[in-house]
């Protein structure tokens, strides 16, 4: 998904019509709520997304440094760019001692299918369960892959985590908390070293307009 550097005469006119004044509204990223701010949508609140809010420091605290044995990583079937996808699964192999594949796009398995060295990955079921058995497992095991969502499930596990940024949601989240990427272009030149890099995971989330928006809506149901 990549963003728009401005927001045209009907969208504006379309979020005008949809978002309520009465009440502050939850997003994501800085940049979207500077492009509300701009057309005039200003009961607006950064928040983070919801699914990095339990990525507290106690919790990143716990998430190890150093490389793990084995790696887990995904590819997306909708944006496409085989010769750096099949680089990224190729420096994954020469890194890891096993490289598990999760299919969590519908098209991953075809895309994934003209690799090479496809049958060197360890290919998981194509299912949510699967992916969390294995990030709940005793499994010594990294992250590394283009899906930013598997990537912050896998923080949520307690998983060391370079998500690969193939478009504006990975950047702009990135620039926000800290989250660690890597951009697509960038893989041969970075990718190895980081991976093989100490590093501490620093997520920066800002909890007290989390804990303002979460309150509204407590307002807002009578609890």
């Amino acid at each position: 998904t990549d963003y728009n550097d401005k927001v045209d005469f009907l969208t504006s006119v379309y979020y005008k019509k949809i978002l309520t004044k009465k009440y502050k509204h939850s997003v994501r990223d800085r940049y979207t709520q500077k492009a509300l701010n701009k057309i005039g949508i200003e009961n607006v609140i950064y928040t983070g997304c919801p699914t990095m809010w339990g990525l507290t420091e106690e919790h990143c605290k716990k998430i190890p440094e150093n490389k793990g044995r084995n790696v887990v990583c995904t590819i997306t079937d909708y944006s496409e760019h085989r010769e750096l996808d099949y680089v990224m699964l190729d420096i994954l192999l020469e890194n890891y001692e096993k490289v598990f594949f999760w299919p969590q796009g519908k098209n991953d398995l075809r895309y994934i299918s003209d690799y090479e060295n496809v049958n060197k990955l360890h290919i998981l079921d194509e299912s949510l369960d699967a992916y969390d058995r294995l990030l709940k497992s005793n499994v010594s095991l990294d992250y590394v892959g283009t899906r930013l969502h598997a990537g912050i499930r896998a923080l949520n596990n307690q998983r060391r985590t370079i998500v690969i940024a193939i478009d504006n949601r990975a950047i702009e989240i990135s620039k926000d908390t800290g989250l660690q990427i890597v951009h697509r272009a960038e893989i041969k030149e970075k990718l190895s070293n980081f991976i093989n890099s100490h590093f501490s995971t620093v997520i920066t989330l800002p909890f007290d307009s989390i804990n303002e928006w979460k309150e509204q809506l407590k307002r807002i149901s009578g609890n």
